[in-house]
């Protein structure tokens, strides 16, 4: 519960009333209360009885073991109800913590009921101390089966020292008979609440002469049968009728029937005249506070007002913690029976027009309805109706909405649009939608701007919970321009945000995603707007954990963190789960309530699901690391919120997650349905279900299960490593359990497994979790079997004479995402380690984008590079300083050296494909242009002087070859041609010549209107001359 919510709940209903002056204290009840071992105690008589002036004493006897929540109408909601019951437990045992949060947007039912007391009843065993009273006054205004099913469950699970006492005017509540029969229940009725004659002297024994004490004691006894309230009211009479009690006219004033009001009637008459109109116009209030009185009645002294009644104990209670106080409910009725007729309805209207001028809208509500009116109902019900949705608070949603329509008022387009939230909430899409479409189309001219845009961002929001993301993307890219400009501050725009970002997830990879946040962060828009900069840095944080890249991630949360405390809480649960991955799961499950708590209404809302299963796993981690051997608790992500939350990518995935978190052992079948759902959608979370389900295998000693597991897990696997997909802390740790479980059998396969996955743990500061002592050993005796030979690093092989080619270390070929990334590749390649700066690279490779969006492309394409290399340790290849960026030449070889080394006349081997093609021959660029053609000379000078020299030493096929290579390059060169030739006839390949000849003759003439010239046709023909000789002398 946040402190904003905590402030705006009424905390009067959480204070004990101080203990009145002059009051008896009743030593023989509060003896038995102290005795008492039922775990229930109920307090049941009609008014006057004293019920709470008992309680009142009992917690002033023992402070430390009671809290006290004083019951109202509108608490017949069960998530109101829990919210009171948890504040008033917390401020007895601060030290707990409980989280309501995840049941605020769900349904309510029995299986939320049944999950909310467990939870509850688990944290209240943590409490320090010995007992705890619950004491539940005016419990008789509770109607809703809910609440007594929670109060119920909570006893029958029986935590530590808890006794609930409930003080109630009626008959104890029926959840209460079974307790009853079992004798685990204690009533006290009025008999027992009843003063006895040694009471009775007490009380009146100031106000009674001492001869006449024991007789006017058992006369007062006789005629009130011990009701405390008549013999209070007979005092307080005889004090201001200046006579003693022995002295009054008990037969006509002590009559039970008729004592209330002639007390009342004689009491009220005395006061003086603003005082009786102070009275009767504040009765219309449930609790009296001075500013309340003050706008009441037209009055500035309602404080002293107040204060001079407590005083003279007439009927008013003051509730600790302030200046509020309420009439004894006695008093009040009859103060109410004085109003005139319309005078209640127009104090109500007042009571309810101050609220409208306050935070407390709920409170205004309440008054509204009290006096029937409409208009006011739905102005307090505005702000209202929106809190008590984002709180869980259906039952009061539904109750408000019930009375609006018995008022008969029509609906403004305010309600039109809670009730379709309402709607939305309790699972009833389709109507809320089709009440949206009606708000939307219907009523242009009576809806404004805010209720519009709203009703607008719940169409979208409907359209992806109904399973159209691409819909809900496009209603939520036409409304945040007008949000910028219309609504730049409201919650509304940040809402729309997290919903285009949860859109794009669910239709997109997470690098595209990644892209297009970080344009938005580039943009000219996120440059001026500190909120929108914050936002793109928050989903760039959810991106790049979405990729697996959480070094990156924690980089661009610290950049969020520096922008305010608040920044960053969207994401601050993703931060717990990286720590956890890191090796502090213990840390990280102690703050991981803190995160989620201070995450943004709307953001949880969004991403239900995801942080459910976040906090099951790191849970879960936490339990492993801490040896803890108890079984999980059933939390309430076990069933009540499987209908809870709006994420469409989970759809049936999320209860087989649910129940594999759940059950110690996973049964085999949950582990079947886990190793078959789809992955496309949920890939780290799932990924991060089954490596949990392959560690409980193998810590079990079921090592062939756990190896199967692993295996099934290998597609996913090797997509990763391959560039096919995007790999996660898990997937790296399912590698990690099948090096373990291979080490014996396939030493080869393992080494492979953990070089493969190891630089990217590294990287990202990646522990995998669970193992045991044994199992760290194993592990870490691989990863130095794994560490290449000689301490050398493994490096790039780049092929770039012909098509430009990039060989991995394992000899497997490196594919580009995206033909700019190949460029950009090759241009720092060109470079030959040179430094280039950032604007230069994107003049180079995007000269016709914008700079923001140059940018962008630039970041995500030096990404997309890195990230391909990281399973190889290469992902610091490139290197970067400031805005300037090279490529790491010592990591990296090429067959440029060698090629070069043969053009400086070195005695080397001609690199393979030496003659392939030429330099950067698929990279279409400019910058390659001067290059290619110095290369292209250079090779045409080679080959001639290799061809001439082979020539001399009358090796004709190798000067053939050198030859062919040259003409490759130079098609139309006569000269080359002749020398070929002469080759060719030396050879005797006069057919060779003649395919010679007739290219270039058909070259010649096609490309540039030619014909051979005399040497070249000269040549040619003393080839087919020798041919002819030595055929014929043969």
């Amino acid at each position: 519960m946040s402190g904003a919510q905590r402030e705006r709940m009424l905390s009067s209903k959480l204070q004990a009333p101080t203990a009145p002056r002059h009051f008896l204290v009743r030593e023989r009840l509060l003896d038995r209360l102290d005795q008492a071992e039922e775990p229930l105690l109920v307090i049941s008589a009609a008014m006057g009885y004293g019920k709470t002036v008992l309680l009142t004493h009992y917690t002033k006897r023992h402070p430390e073991q009671c809290v006290w929540y004083h019951v109202g109408e509108s608490d017949n909601d069960i998530m109101v109800f829990s919210r009171y019951l948890w504040a008033a437990v917390s401020r007895a045992a601060p030290e707990l913590e409980f989280d309501l949060s995840p049941y605020l947007t769900l349904q309510q039912d029995e299986e939320l009921v049944r999950n909310l007391a467990l939870d509850f009843a688990v944290v209240l065993r943590g409490r320090k101390g010995e007992r705890l009273n619950l004491i539940l006054d005016n419990f008789q205004v509770i109607q809703n089966e809910w609440i007594f099913l929670f109060l119920n469950l909570l006893l029958d699970s029986r935590p530590r020292g808890l006794r609930l006492i409930l003080a109630t005017k009626s008959a104890p509540p029926a959840f209460c008979a079974r307790y009853l029969l079992e004798g685990s229940a204690l009533v006290l009725g009025a008999e027992s609440l009843a003063f006895d004659l040694e009471e009775v002297e007490q009380l009146i024994a100031a106000d009674t002469a001492p001869d006449r004490l024991a007789a006017t004691a058992q006369a007062l006894q006789n005629r009130m049968e011990g009701w405390p309230a008549g013999l209070c009211f007979t005092i307080l009479y005889a004090r201001q009728t200046r006579l003693r009690v022995d002295q009054l006219d008990l037969d006509q004033a002590c009559q039970q029937p008729y004592l209330r009001d002639y007390i009342m009637h004689e009491l009220f008459r005395k006061l003086p005249f603003d005082l009786q109109q102070f009275l009767v116009c504040t009765s219309v209030l449930e609790y009296l506070r001075p500013d309340v009185c003050n706008a009441l009645l037209g009055i500035d002294n309602a404080a002293g007002q107040l204060a001079y009644l407590e005083q003279e104990n007439l009927f008013i209670l003051r509730l600790s913690g302030g200046p509020i106080y309420r009439y004894h409910s006695l008093f009040r009725d009859f103060l109410d029976s004085r109003l005139k007729p319309g005078q209640r309805a127009a104090l109500l209207a007042q009571a309810a027009d101050f609220y409208l001028r306050t935070p407390d809208k709920a409170q205004a509500a309440e008054y509204a309805i009290a006096c029937g009116d409409g208009e006011r109902l739905q102005r307090a019900l505005e702000d209202a109706g929106r809190e008590a949705l984002f709180r869980g608070e259906l039952s009061t949603v539904r109750r408000w909405l019930e009375e609006l329509r018995a008022i008969g008022a029509p609906l403004t387009p305010e309600m039109c649009l809670l009730k379709g939230q309402y709607l939305e909430q309790v699972g009833d899409q389709t109507g809320a939608l089709a009440l949206t479409e009606e708000l939307i189309d219907g009523y242009p001219d009576r809806t404004g701007e805010r209720c519009l845009l709203e009703a607008k961002l719940l169409r979208a929001q409907l359209a992806r919970e109904l399973g159209s993301a691409a819909e809900s993307l496009g209603l939520v890219e036409e409304l945040l321009p007008r949000m910028r400009h219309r609504l730049p501050h409201s919650p509304l725009r940040r809402q729309a945000w997290e919903l285009r970002l949860y859109n794009r997830l669910d239709l997109y990879p997470a690098d595209e995603v990644l892209r297009q946040v970080l344009e938005e962060l580039e943009s000219s828009g996120a440059r001026r707007d500190p909120l929108e900069r914050s936002w793109c840095r928050e989903q760039a944080v959810i991106c790049c954990f979405a990729m697996g890249e959480y070094r990156r991630a924690m980089q661009m949360y610290v950049l969020l963190r520096g922008e305010g405390d608040r920044a960053g809480a969207a994401v601050a649960p993703y931060i717990q789960f990286y720590l956890a991955l890191s090796g502090r799961p213990g840390p990280a499950r102690a703050r991981m309530g803190k995160a989620v708590e201070e995450m943004p209404d709307w953001v949880y809302h969004q991403t239900m699901q995801d942080i459910v299963l976040i906090q099951a796993i790191v849970e879960q981690i936490a339990r492993m690391e801490g040896g803890d051997a108890e079984p999980p608790v059933q939390t309430f992500w076990d069933s009540g919120v499987l209908r809870g939350g709006s994420s469409s990518r989970f759809q049936g995935a999320f209860p087989v997650l649910c129940r594999a978190l759940l059950q110690q052992p996973m049964a085999a079948e949950t582990e079947e349905a886990l190793f078959t759902l789809e992955r496309r959608k949920i890939p780290a979370m799932l990924d991060g279900v089954r490596w949990l389900a392959v560690r409980q295998c193998a810590r079990r000693g079921a090592y062939a299960r756990a190896l199967e597991l692993c295996r099934r897990t290998r597609p996913e696997r090797e997509d990763w490593h391959n560039g096919r997909g995007w790999g996660n802390a898990f997937l790296a740790f399912l590698d990690l359990e099948e090096a373990l479980l291979l080490r014996e059998e396939d030493r080869a396969g393992a080494l492979a497994l953990v070089r493969r996955c190891g630089t990217y743990l590294r990287e990202n500061g990646l522990v995998c979790p669970g193992l045991t002592a044994g199992e760290r050993g194993a592990l870490q005796e691989l990863e130095r079997g794994a560490e290449p030979a000689g301490g050398e690093e493994p490096g790039l092989f780049v092929k770039c004479f012909g098509p430009f080619r990039v060989l991995l270390p394992d000899g497997q070929e490196l594919h580009w995402r995206t033909r700019k990334t190949q460029e950009l590749f090759a241009y720092l390649f060109h470079l030959e380690g040179a430094w280039v700066d950032r604007e230069k690279l994107m003049d180079m490779l995007w000269p016709q984008s914008p700079a923001a969006k140059a940018t962008s492309l630039l970041h995500t394409s030096l990404y997309n590079i890195r990230k391909s290399l990281a399973p190889y340790g290469l992902e610091g290849i490139i290197l970067r300083e400031k805005k300037r960026y090279r490529l790491d030449l010592e990591r990296v070889r090429s067959d440029r050296e060698a090629v070069e080394a043969l053009f400086r006349g070195e005695e080397t081997d001609e690199p393979e494909g030496f003659c392939e093609g030429a330099y950067l021959e698929d990279v279409e660029s400019v910058w390659a242009e001067d290059r290619r053609t110095w290369y292209a000379g250079q090779f045409l000078r080679y080959h001639r002087e290799r061809a001439q020299r082979w020539m001399e030493q009358e090796d004709y096929a190798r000067a053939a070859e050198c030859l062919r290579a040259a003409i490759r390059q130079e098609p139309y060169d006569e000269e080359l041609a002749c020398q070929l030739l002469r080759c060719y006839g030396a050879l005797g390949e006069v057919k060779s010549a003649m395919s010679l000849y007739n290219r270039l003759k058909e070259a010649l003439k096609e490309d540039l209107g030619a014909e051979p010239g005399e040497e070249v046709t000269r040549v040619y023909q003393e080839c087919l001359l020798r041919r002819l000789g030595s055929g014929r002398s043969s």
